[in-house]
């Protein structure tokens, strides 16, 4: 069987190791840039080790064709099946992901992250002007289980971090995202700076301006939900999901999702926290230490310098 098999359109034995990105236009563009692959599953669920490297695609999914961008959708749908198997949401999270089509097809950017022919995991997200910051709006991802808890969501979050602050360093940036899955709350409140401000303002900093910037930013991004501005919950924000909910460990955040959010009404956890220029600050050292190894190359110019803006990177 050709070892090819089933990687993304265009790749080849001699840049199965290599990172593609696709710009505005269309066009594949390719980074050296990897990281080592997590431990796999064998049938029996024993961890195993490979040597394999990771592949990590960045795509702008407007400009696709549709047979890519359908090839791309269903891949992602089979991870995000995956993901949730283990938490009995397998029958929601297939129409919920049909539902997305179109709205991902508009709106969304992906970062894929491929290990030899098989999907682990990714990302969807999307960047845009809002009240003089750049808003990174943290659509969706999902990992599958055999690379769960190897860091891989956390790198590719990074990455979208990255690409928009490079962009343009000294902005204020506005994270979003609607949050249905605590541990991943957990996981990222445990990589934030110290005083960050955030809405709900229980996880850090209290801020008014953010709280009246959560209302817009739920009316504007999920028209069709009621948005609670007292618990920053978004009633009917998906489909009707399986009333489990995983523990993140998190005392504060697993009791938040137990008192506020109910997964078979649909609901969702709307967190906003803001990278203000004093956060971005206080985060540089860690931002320096990651952004070589994390960030593909075409966003330097080989010597470890800006080579300039990429058009896929400019808020829209």
């Amino acid at each position: 069987m050709n070892s090819d098999e089933g990687a993304p359109p265009g790749t080849t034995k001699s840049v199965r190791d290599q990172v593609w990105s696709i710009n505005g236009n269309g066009t594949p563009e390719v980074s050296s840039n990897h990281l080592p692959t997590p431990p796999s599953r064998l049938r029996g669920g024993a961890l195993r080790s490979t040597r394999e490297k990771l592949r990590y695609e960045h795509l702008d999914l407007v400009a696709l064709s549709t047979a890519e961008f359908e090839d791309r959708f269903s891949r992602m749908g089979e991870v995000a099946l995956d993901a949730t198997l283990g938490a009995g949401d397998s029958a929601w999270i297939e129409t919920d992901w049909a539902f997305r089509r179109a709205r991902v097809r508009e709106l969304s950017r992906a970062y894929m992250v491929w290990n030899g022919s098989e999907l682990a995991g990714f990302t969807l997200y999307s960047t845009f002007p809002f009240h003089g910051r750049t808003a990174i709006h943290m659509q969706s991802g999902y990992v599958r289980t055999a690379y769960q808890r190897g860091g891989i969501g956390y790198s590719i979050s990074a990455r979208v971090a990255h690409r928009a602050f490079l962009t343009g360093p000294w902005r204020e940036f506005l994270l979003v995202s609607d949050m249905l899955n605590p541990v991943v709350l957990a996981g990222w409140l445990q990589r934030f700076p110290d005083r960050m401000k955030m809405f709900p303002p229980e996880f850090g900093v209290e801020s008014d301006e953010l709280r009246h910037l959560a209302q817009e930013i739920a009316e504007r991004l999920y028209p069709w939900a009621e948005y609670d501005p007292e618990t920053s919950v978004l009633r009917g924000r998906t489909t009707p999901r399986s009333a489990a909910v995983p523990e993140s460990g998190d005392s504060l955040v697993d009791r938040t999702f137990s008192d506020r959010v109910d997964p078979v009404r649909g609901d969702t956890l709307l967190v906003l926290g803001e990278f203000d220029r004093m956060t971005v600050l206080r985060g540089l050292r860690q931002l320096v230490r990651t952004t070589g190894r994390m960030l593909d190359r075409r966003l330097r110019d080989g010597v470890g310098r800006r080579s300039g803006p990429d058009p896929t990177d400019t808020p829209a």
